[in-house]
């Protein structure tokens, strides 16, 4: 009797590599492109390549992977300031409204010199 062992496996290659904000560990950090590949294995040993079945990106330090999509830059987080108008300008000098990455409005304000409510 003979016994044939095969199977499929996937195997990745680097592709490319940079710097990105890895969500895992917070920070930028280099990662590297690699992209994967389907093989036919026999006896475990890869003898046939098959498509290519996608991307990936990985952390070079924390070794997570990532969809492609992760490189997509973010919109800069970017402060606007308006001078404010009105009767009460000059108490509220002191507001700046900032637009975070993620779409939403924040409002900080400082309590100094400001007008009670």
């Amino acid at each position: 009797m003979l016994l044939v062992i095969f199977g499929f496996r996937n195997r990745s290659t680097k592709i490319g590599e940079g710097r990105f904000h890895c969500p895992t560990c917070g920070v930028q950090r280099s990662y590297a492109l690699r992209a994967v590949r389907r093989w036919f294995t026999l006896f475990w040993v890869p003898l046939v390549p098959g498509k290519v079945s996608g991307r990936v990106v990985t952390c070079d330090v924390c070794s997570t992977v990532f969809p492609q999509s992760v490189l997509t830059p973010l919109p800069s987080t970017t402060a606007l300031w308006a001078p404010p108008s009105g009767p009460t300008a000059a108490l509220r000098t002191d507001e700046v409204t900032l637009l975070a990455p993620v779409g939403r409005m924040l409002k900080y304000t400082s309590r100094l010199g400001r007008a009670p409510r």
